[in-house]
């Protein structure tokens, strides 16, 4: 692991109780990245606190190592950049808190541009509520009639977090790593991401433990980001591969946390609404020729599916296909759609 620091000049001069770490990491989005960096410069703090940005680059193989030395070189922010070997969006988020020099981390994606108040808004919100753990909205960084031509399934599938009410976390609640704000006292207790969920929901695992450990998580509508999304992913091709993965990652979290038992019955639960419920809209859609509803039935269908073998694949130890898996891990995006991600 090789870490780099501009100037350490730069690094704020406060305790570390009133300085923000924000961890963005980082593989093969050079693009991406450097609005992501860019939208991180402006961030308002009234006076409250201070922050600085550690990238973790886990083994990119474009010039992303450029591109972050040439924001580094222009930034008002302190920024350290670390490098690390590929070995998983997990270890990357768990560099990213080693490496943190504040007492509060927040974790911020690749691919999001942040509003100007997003950290102030995440920082009052934990004020006001005494919360470890603070979390916001987000946005899909498309037009209007984009937004409109997809159902509500399919706008989740691609990240959006609808804006609610301001209020306490509970276990239907998305809590993200896009968006939240925790001191460093919560994976302390708690442990850090887990290296072995190469399929993703790392993130949904860690909150699971946090759950359980009755650390209270708040949520504000008013911290927001924009997920930026790329062309491929509008793709029917890629909604199916993340419904799919999505099916996975929630059986094996439904599996961790509630065991056998409860993963079978809502694998039969989703399975029965696939088919009663989603299957008889479907139809409907179909011959009313309304393809926004189609289509985010037919990719609730797959995730329901996808659950349910994972699911009998978990609970009676079948054997499992390494090459199927290999195809749903959360690499896999890159190595199934780089020829389009390159394109963008």
């Amino acid at each position: 692991m090789l870490a780099y620091v501009l100037d350490s000049q730069l690094v704020p001069e406060v305790v570390p109780e009133r300085l923000i770490t924000v961890v963005v990491c980082t593989y093969n989005r050079r693009d991406y990245l450097k609005l992501a960096l860019e939208s991180l410069q402006t961030q308002e703090t009234e006076g409250s606190f201070a922050y600085e940005i550690v990238v973790v680059d886990d083994g990119s193989t474009d010039d992303t190592p450029s591109v972050v030395a040439e924001f580094i070189s222009r930034s008002a922010v302190a920024v350290r950049y670390v490098r690390e070997n590929g070995h998983g969006i997990a270890a990357a988020r768990n560099t990213g808190l080693a490496s943190a020099k504040g007492d509060w981390i927040a974790f911020f994606d690749d691919d999001q541009l942040a509003d100007d108040r997003w950290l102030i808004e995440l920082w009052r919100s934990r004020e006001s509520t005494g919360a470890l753990c603070v979390c916001g909205s987000r946005a899909l960084h498309l037009t209007e009639d984009e937004l409109n031509s997809m159902s509500q399934f399919v706008r989740l599938t691609l990240g959006e977090i609808p804006a609610k009410e301001a209020g306490h976390c509970t276990r239907r609640d998305m809590i993200c790593t896009g968006n939240v704000l925790l001191h460093r006292s919560v994976p302390e207790q708690v442990g850090g991401f887990d290296p072995a969920l190469v399929r993703g929901g790392e993130d949904t695992e860690f909150f699971m433990r946090v759950r359980k450990a009755n650390i209270a998580c708040y949520y504000t509508p008013r911290a927001l980001v924009a997920h930026m999304v790329p062309s491929y992913r509008m793709q029917e091709s890629y909604l199916v591969w993340a419904a799919k993965r999505g099916g996975v990652c929630f059986a094996h979290c439904d599996f961790t946390e509630r065991g056998v038992i409860y993963t079978l019955i809502i694998a039969g639960a989703r399975i029965a609404q696939a088919c009663v419920v989603h299957g008889s809209v479907y139809v409907v859609a179909l011959l009313q020729g309304n393809t926004v509803e189609l289509l985010g039935r037919r990719f609730q269908i797959k995730r329901a599916a996808a659950y349910a073998k994972y699911a009998a694949s978990l609970c009676f130890a079948m054997h499992k296909d390494s090459s199927s898996d290999e195809r749903i891990e959360f690499r896999g995006e890159r190595k199934l759609f780089q020829r389009s991600a390159n394109s963008e």
